[in-house]
């Protein structure tokens, strides 16, 4: 009798540990077959912490980074401050948006109305931090279109055209050709003629004062370009001859020459 109670009790044993091992063995297969979900739950419903889902996500309170923090959709809320930055294509309230978002505390110099900025007190500086004028350009200025426009009103599109004006002159007395033939010969175009006066003979003229501004101001020789009479200055047409000419002549009295030159550009 006692031999049949020991065999039923290692039956009941193993048969037991048999038992356990099966169901722990049909549990493991369902667990290693077991995928997780791949579709977020409907209604953006994930729960805490944050994911990189799509579906967009909520946060009661505050959100604080020690670092940068960047939104490829944008950013919405009440308020953003900080030291860091915050990068994104675009912020916007409602339909207005900006690409850029100013730290908390900084101002700028600058006012903006409408589509214009504009600053009124003091001096603006490029490229230099100690501007003297309302604008001061350390640099090249470029106009690609449109020109600089002056106080007067009056717009320059095009590079000024300076031209230098040249002085040719002759102490030649038998010179034939005038001012204007002269400049021809160079190139260049007439402006004026301009004579240099002198006394050549004064001998029995008296004060040599008196007898210095006969000689600057009077011409009684028929001259091609040069008006008889006084007192006349010494701007003369381009048709005057250049070259070293008698100008006035008292005979036995006082004698003038000049000198004939002329203007070209």
């Amino acid at each position: 009798m006692k031999t049949k109670i020991n065999s039923f009790s290692k039956f009941s044993y193993w048969f037991s540990v048999i038992a356990v091992g099966a169901v722990s063995g049909f549990a493991l297969q369902f667990a290693m077959a077991w995928t997780e979900p791949t579709v977020a739950p409907p209604s953006g419903n994930i729960g805490a912490p944050l994911t990189t889902g799509a579906p967009v996500q909520n946060k009661i309170g505050s959100f604080g980074s020690s670092g940068s923090i960047s939104a490829a959709g944008g950013l919405s809320g009440q308020t953003v401050s900080g030291t860091t930055s915050i990068t994104s294509p675009r912020y916007c309230i409602g339909v207005s948006c900006i690409t850029s978002w100013p730290i908390s505390g900084t101002s700028s110099q600058w006012t903006t109305s409408g589509s214009n900025i504009y600053y009124n007190t003091g001096n603006v500086g490029i490229g230099t931090t100690t501007p003297g004028y309302k604008l001061d350009v350390a640099g090249q200025i470029k106009s690609s279109s449109g020109g600089f426009v002056f106080p007067d009103g009056t717009t320059q599109a095009t590079a000024a055209t300076v031209s230098v004006a040249k002085v040719i002159g002759s102490d030649d007395a038998t010179s034939t050709k005038t001012g204007t033939q002269n400049c021809a010969d160079i190139g260049k175009t007439c402006v004026y003629v301009f004579s240099t006066n002198y006394v050549s003979n004064a001998a029995n003229c008296g004060t040599p004062l008196v007898c210095a501004n006969i000689c600057d101001t009077t011409y009684n020789q028929n001259l091609a370009g040069v008006t008889i009479g006084g007192p006349k200055d010494n701007i003369h047409s381009c048709n005057a001859l250049l070259g070293n000419k008698v100008t006035y002549l008292h005979p036995g009295v006082l004698q003038c020459n000049a000198m004939f030159s002329a203007v070209c550009q």
